[in-house]
């Protein structure tokens, strides 16, 4: 399958920054002093496995599948057969592994390290990030996550709970770069799909729960207020989280939210290929 991405992700050099950091823990390790065997162990773990866990991510990547296709979901109680962007379930994994890899590096600082402080604080992070880790596999191997395009609006299914967006709320949707925390007060500035919603639209979207839709909770409507200060979007979608790219799904969310007579699902007595015929012929008598 073709690439569909850059040449990298953002976070590609940060590879270099691994390496760098796991060849200073050998020249420790090499050193011979015993105080510091530790600590060179640490960094050659910590920072070994997070060089091959991204070196991985950054060739894998490229053969995740097709980003865009009709796909059967259960909405409501109903199975509907929509036109959906799935989440990369690689990216899912890859989080799971970091999981792992800092699970795995605090227990072993708390079995490591002479501070007693220490060894008991990391300790107890490697606990906390261990017993997050089932969830992530959970959600990895179960729930369905994605962008799905309904004939009544946008099917927001990256939330805890799905959101319904209404085509008719939509003000805009964009790419746009939303900043990330790298730590030691450093951002980085990750590629996204964003969502801005019209004024006092709130009102008509809703949550969307296994027995049916509700309007929307008051943490999700200051969540979406505080989206909004931070990025000018309400809601975003990082690009590598997406199987599709960022500007891909926005181009095609676009076609949807202007094109209204095109928002439908594929019907039983169709295939895909006579869907997009149609939608060709469509164009084609509507632009002479």
């Amino acid at each position: 399958m073709k690439p569909r991405r850059t040449p990298h992700t953002p976070q590609f050099w940060t590879i270099f920054v691994f390496a760098a950091f796991c060849a200073l823990g050998i020249v420790l390790l090499q050193s011979g002093k015993p105080a510091d065997r530790p600590t060179a162990w640490i960094c050659i773990g910590l920072f070994g496995s997070m060089t091959l866990l991204s070196a991985i991510w950054e060739v894998t990547r490229h053969w995740q599948g097709e980003g865009v296709r009709w796909q059967l979901l259960k909405i409501e109680g109903v199975e509907r057969k929509v036109w959906f962007f799935p989440a990369s379930k690689l990216q899912q994994c890859f989080l799971v592994a970091i999981m792992l890899i800092m699970s795995g590096t605090g227990t072993s600082i708390f079995f490591l390290k002479a501070s007693s402080f220490q060894r008991w604080e990391m300790g107890i992070v490697g606990v906390i990030w261990l017993g997050m880790t089932p969830y992530f596999i959970y959600s990895t191997l179960t729930k369905t996550c994605g962008i799905a395009l309904l004939p009544s609006g946008v099917l927001w299914l990256k939330e805890k709970t799905p959101l319904h967006i209404p085509w008719e709320s939509i003000d805009l949707i964009a790419t746009t770069r939303v900043a990330q925390d790298v730590g030691h007060g450093l951002k980085t500035h990750l590629p996204a799909i964003g969502i801005r919603l019209k004024p006092a639209s709130t009102e008509q979207m809703s949550e969307v729960p296994a027995p049916g839709r509700r309007l929307l909770t008051p943490k999700t409507r200051a969540k979406l207020t505080g989206n909004r200060t931070q990025t000018n979007f309400e809601l975003t979608y990082f690009d590598e989280a997406l199987v599709i790219s960022a500007s891909e799904a926005a181009r095609l969310m676009n076609f949807f939210l202007e094109n209204p007579n095109h928002r439908r699902e594929l019907q039983t007595e169709e295939s895909q290929l006579g869907f997009l015929e149609a939608l060709l012929r469509s164009n084609s008598s509507s632009n002479p």
